[in-house]
């Protein structure tokens, strides 16, 4: 039996030092017992872990594989709730333990992390199908080391991934990396930074394939900037919500206009891009697809009052003009944040509030030759009074902003504060995806 008391000097070592009975070897334990004493090991006690939180892996929850031995790992695949986040990192004893059997054996869905070199690449391609059937969420990092020629190829067959994010990887080609996205039918969440592949010419599209499921989708560009320019033309996103652009300092200083469908953002509601080098006329250009878009966010990209003032008003240049919107460029816009970007001023930024929240008004007559309606004018004229009619900012943002002074930012948070309640909150996510 353990002591109960041990003297307050002594480690906590102490009470296994002092049993009354030589300790049993722990794989000749009772498997109840084992289980037993994982959860207490992985879970501290109430009141510190809520009952409505204990699923939640805790910091003393061991998730790093090689960390624990083969008979702990057994007990916890038996107990899903225990081990629900993987991480590996296969090197000596992290691959030993990756491609152990009890690891494969896990009898519920899980999330893999594999942290590994380039060099460790071809293994992990080997070994990563017998996971994947259970693997609910996978995440990539790649590490450059000696062997920075060997290519990461997988997904032989259909999984049940929902997210998927590969980060410094080197793949064959475009088609390879849409040919593994197809398949993952269930795939919601893309994320793809500074990936490395061969370019491939334009015209080597015979097909695009629809993304059905996708619904946010994450792509960096540090140095190559044919990613983007190849991925878009090659696939379909009809139910994207999220889209993040991010470019990093090593990114192209001169960001020209690529090749993006309509299909592909017909369905984004909110729009967060990075990186000085989107300018005006780069972000105007992928609004203008976006028709739904209620949120946009600007982390330190080039915007001047321009892009605001078209923002603002209503537009009779064809190239500002957007369909469903009467004119307005993203009709129904609502939200607007803007972080660390020091070409814009205050004064546009209220006066975009003040024009939206006028021409959004439906006792105003809107009449300047494209839509001339009245709100109580019937039952058409009230349908193209919505039709016609931009969504008034209810939320505006300016953060680290230098053209931005104490009395606009005051009366921004007087005016255009408005939460809404079915928004996603996806500005933390956008804030980290390039580290400054």
């Amino acid at each position: 039996m353990l002591p109960t008391n041990p003297p307050a000097h002594t480690s906590s070592h102490f009470p296994l030092m002092h049993t009354t009975q030589p300790l049993a070897l722990i794989n000749r334990l009772p498997e109840e017992v084992f289980a037993t004493i994982f959860v207490l090991a992985s879970f501290p006690p109430l009141p510190y872990r809520p009952p409505n939180l204990a699923h939640i892996p805790t910091p003393h929850t061991p998730t790093v594989i090689s960390h624990v031995c083969r008979t702990w790992r057994v007990v916890a695949f038996s107990t899903p709730r225990l081990w629900t986040d993987i991480r590996v990192m296969p090197l000596k004893s992290d691959k030993a333990a990756f491609i152990d059997p009890a690891t494969r054996c896990a009898p519920h869905t899980f999330a893999l992390s594999v942290r590994t070199t380039h060099s460790h690449l071809g293994w992990v391609s080997a070994v990563l199908p017998t996971y994947l059937p259970r693997c609910h969420s996978l995440r990539i990092t790649g590490q450059i080391d000696e062997h920075p020629n060997v290519k990461l190829s997988f997904f032989p067959g259909h999984v049940p991934i929902r997210s998927l994010e590969l980060i410094h990887v080197e793949l064959p080609s475009m088609r390879v990396l849409i040919d593994m996205l197809e398949y993952c039918p269930s795939l919601e969440r893309l994320t793809m930074r500074d990936l490395h592949m061969e370019s491939e010419a334009p015209g080597s599209v015979r097909q695009r394939r629809k993304l059905k499921s996708l619904k946010r989708l994450a792509l960096q560009v540090d140095e190559n900037f044919d990613i983007i320019q190849g991925f878009f033309p090659r696939v379909i996103t009809p139910n994207l919500q999220v889209l993040e652009l991010a470019y990093g300092p090593e990114g192209p200083h001169v960001v020209g206009p690529f090749i993006i469908y309509d299909d592909c953002m017909a369905s984004v509601t909110s729009l967060i891009m990075r990186g000085e080098v989107l300018a005006t006329d780069f972000v105007l250009s992928m609004m203008q697809k976006a028709i739904p878009l209620r949120s946009l966010t600007l982390l330190g990209c080039g915007v001047t009052d321009e892009f605001l003032q078209v923002l603002a008003k209503r537009q009779s240049n064809p190239d500002y003009m957007s369909i469903g919107g009467g004119g307005y460029t993203a009709p129904k816009l609502e939200r607007v944040i803007l972080r660390s970007c020091d070409y814009v001023t205050g004064a546009a930024l209220v006066q975009l509030v003040k024009e939206r929240r006028a021409s959004s008004d439906p006792e105003i007559k809107q009449e300047d030759g494209s839509c001339v309606v009245m709100y109580d004018a019937g039952r058409h004229s009230a349908e193209m009074d919505a039709h016609c009619r931009p969504s008034r900012i209810r939320w505006v943002e300016a953060t680290n902003c230098e053209g931005v002074g104490r009395e606009d930012v005051m009366w921004l948070e007087e005016n255009a504060t408005e939460t809404m309640p079915d928004w996603d909150d996806d500005t933390d996510d956008g804030a980290l995806y390039i580290s400054q």
